[in-house]
């Protein structure tokens, strides 16, 4: 609209020059752009062939008003505001080599193919993507530290988009709450280094991974580290708290997890229709259904038991359609929230749940969370998921037998203080 308002001021204006006899007004105006040559060739030409001129000028004006304005409409950016990946996967081979290799579980000869990739890169903000993949594949195969330093090396690269360094620093967050096995060394490179020492909170490991998300968050509001956000908040509310939600910190703990959802949400709808990016919406869900859960017991509005159980159920969902192993995580959170809200009156859908963790199914188990379940004997860290376990071995005994056969002894079925 504007651009066509623009073209039928100059149209009057030339009009109304060019009508104009030659007389001393003229010489008033300044040679500006376009009316040089109206001032200094058409006046010297007949009225007709004035017209004719100006007309021309004109179109040749609109027209190149109209092909900047429809170029810059229209074109394609290279790599799109979420990723640069679709143009790694056009332009660059040894990329997607590399992404097949990662596929089939090939690590080693992934990482050679990234090596490559890079190598065959100039672009800094495509080379710090194939960084991030690189840091992937490391993790993948069991190489956490060298995966921390790498993520650690994209994240503090200012040429890189800030999508992928937010995806970093998440990724280096993400590595704690995965690989129970592996918690005190991961949390040690994490919390080393500049900016990354100056996170760590003495003490308080959840509140380090809490600064860790929010530091990632600031760079580029992802929806993983804004749920992980959400979870310190509503954690707080509900264990420390005591799901008092009038209190200074109450009020404070519930509008920090309004806002930190709205944002996970937010981010969910933008890239709902990137399948890299919805990798992670069954972590996402049910980040968001722990969150939701805890706060319902404060009676703030918006937070009920049926939207909580509506988030597990679709982070299942979503894993199923992920190929992801039925022994989830998603899995036991349903099952330890459904424990902790009803006990013994959802028995029936406990135990429905828990019907993948038994001895002899391991194939069907992520090994993850294996880890996760023989962790929780000692790890105070998570003393909420440890209770947990103890609610559940109470309505499901052959839950408890599965648990016995990884280690657990009848004294460690016993609840901590959080």
């Amino acid at each position: 609209m504007q651009t066509l308002i623009l073209l039928l001021l100059l149209t009057l204006v030339v009009v109304v020059v060019v009508v104009l006899k030659e007389d001393h007004r003229v010489a008033e105006y300044n040679d500006l752009f376009g009316f040089y040559f109206i001032k200094h060739v058409c006046f010297k030409m007949k009225n007709s062939t004035k017209i004719i001129v100006s007309i021309i000028v004109l179109l040749c004006i609109s027209l190149g008003f109209f092909g900047y304005s429809f170029y810059t409409t229209h074109k394609q950016p290279r790599y799109s505001k979420i990723n640069p990946v679709e143009t790694l996967k056009k332009e660059n081979q040894s990329f997607n080599t590399a992404n097949a290799f990662k596929s089939q579980h090939n690590y080693p000869l992934a990482l050679e193919w990234y090596k490559k990739s890079l190598a065959e890169t100039t672009d800094p903000r495509l080379k710090s993507q194939i960084k991030f993949y690189t840091a992937v594949t490391l993790e993948l195969n069991g190489s956490y530290i060298d995966a921390i330093k790498l993520f650690k090396e994209v994240i503090l690269d200012q040429s890189g988009l800030p999508i992928t360094r937010a995806y970093s620093v998440q990724e280096v967050g993400r590595m704690y709450h995965v690989y129970f096995a592996s918690t005190t060394e991961i949390e040690k490179e994490t919390f080393t280094g500049i900016p990354f020492e100056s996170l760590k909170a003495p003490g308080n490991i959840s509140l380090s991974y809490r600064k860790l998300f929010e530091y990632g968050a600031a760079i580029y509001p992802i929806a993983l580290s804004e749920s992980y956000i959400a979870q310190w908040y509503s954690h707080d509310l509900y264990y420390i708290q005591k799901s008092a939600s009038t209190t200074p910190q109450g009020v404070e703990d519930i509008a920090a997890i309004g806002a930190a959802l709205q944002k996970s949400d937010t981010y969910m709808e933008i890239s709902k229709n990137d399948p890299t990016e919805s990798t992670l919406f069954a972590e996402i869900s049910g980040r968001e259904a722990i969150v939701v859960g805890q706060v319902v017991p404060s009676h703030v509005p918006g937070y009920s038991n049926e939207r909580a159980e509506a988030l597990y159920k679709k982070s299942i969902l979503y894993s199923e359609a992920m190929s992801i192993l039925p022994g989830s995580f998603y899995v036991y959170q349903y099952a330890a929230y459904l424990g902790l809200q009803f006990g013994a009156k959802r028995a029936d859908d406990i135990n429905k749940l828990l019907t993948v963790f038994t001895v002899g199914n391991t194939k069907n188990i992520n090994p993850n969370v294996i880890s996760f379940y023989q962790s929780l004997k000692v790890d105070k860290n998570f003393a909420a998921d440890h209770n947990a376990i103890v609610t559940l071995s109470q309505i499901s005994l052959s839950f408890k037998g599965y648990l016995t056969a990884l280690g657990w002894h009848d004294n460690d079925f016993t609840t901590w203080t959080i």
